[in-house]
């Protein structure tokens, strides 16, 4: 119960935090983390406790342009959380 109530106080803030890992590009295994962190917060949380940060902070327009852009590893979309 805690963990909804910090994810829907904090979901901008989280979802900026997303998109600033992402946009580092360390390394792979850093995409990877950040990207299972992503994947644990849609599922376990209801997107409206999430949906809308993830468009208001640029988060889902950036997944989404990467993709389109084929800038996404075939891994990362294909990861089993």
């Amino acid at each position: 119960m805690k963990v909804l109530t910090f994810t829907q106080t904090y979901a901008k803030a989280l979802c900026c935090g997303y998109l600033d890992a992402i946009q580092t590009k360390v390394g792979d295994v850093h995409q990877i983390q950040v990207t299972q962190g992503l994947g644990l917060m849609t599922q376990l949380c209801p997107s409206s406790m999430w949906g809308e940060a993830m468009h208001t902070s640029g988060l889902f327009p950036h997944l989404l342009k990467s993709l389109l852009a084929g800038e996404v590893c075939a891994f990362f979309v294909s990861w089993d959380l």
